[in-house]
């Protein structure tokens, strides 16, 4: 587990919690969080106003992780060329801007999510000091190739952009390397321009598409992270 410094009795933990998943606690300073894992070393205090946990999700998370609005703006998309024949196929995603910002729905059912968190794999949520779910992430092990899987990232419409969506990632990755995973799978419509670039700005890396993917049609494109050991 991961704290920054002097946190563990602002919130009735202790050194000895029984979290499965690495934990960050931030507090709005001038300064970076100070804390021992590299892999949160890049996580600046300013992006949060309040102090900020992640960690695993309880069934009672679930009903908040149903409810939340995960449906967002985009002001530009990946539209789809392709041509083939019997000898060459040829894809390519262009990157177009749009007249004016368009809101797209979230591609995935809620109910899934309750079958997600019943696998005891890897379901975070980050909460603040009141326990309130701000965001969640939860990820599947697909064994047979080393690989795992992130299914759902979502974060509250009211605190997008500060930063909670890198931690969950951030918490994810530890959570793959610890259990001795190769990499890590992404997935994004080709109209979620936002999540395009999250991924992109991560290091996570084009790998392919499905045109067949989503049940509302969509078209779902891929990216791989490759990730270290501890």
């Amino acid at each position: 587990m991961f704290w920054c410094t002097g946190m563990y009795s602002s919130l009735g933990l202790n050194r000895d919690s029984s979290s499965r998943v690495a934990t960050v606690f931030c507090r709005a300073t001038a300064s970076p969080c100070k804390r021992p894992s590299a892999p949160f070393a890049r996580l600046h205090a300013q992006y949060y106003n309040h102090i900020m946990l992640v960690r695993t999700a309880q069934l009672a998370d679930l009903n908040a992780c149903y409810e939340m609005d995960k449906s967002y703006l985009t002001d530009y998309v990946w539209q789809m060329h392709s041509q083939g024949s019997a000898r060459a196929v040829e894809v390519r995603f262009d990157l177009i801007r749009l007249p004016r910002p368009m809101k797209v729905e979230y591609p995935r059912h809620p109910d899934e999510l309750f079958e997600n968190w019943s696998r005891e794999e890897c379901f975070l949520v980050a909460v603040d000091e009141t326990d309130t779910v701000l965001g969640f992430l939860d990820m599947t092990v697909q064994a047979w190739h080393n690989t795992a899987w992130i299914r759902n990232l979502a974060v509250h419409k009211e605190h997008r952009r500060q930063g909670i969506g890198s931690m969950l990632l951030r918490s994810a990755r530890v959570w793959a390397s610890e259990r001795g995973l190769g990499g890590v799978m992404a997935e994004a419509q080709t109209k979620n321009y936002p999540a395009i670039r999250f991924w992109q700005k991560h290091g996570f890396v084009y790998c392919g598409y499905n045109d067949r993917y989503y049940t509302n049609g969509d078209i779902a494109v891929f990216f791989f992270l490759r990730i270290g050991h501890p």
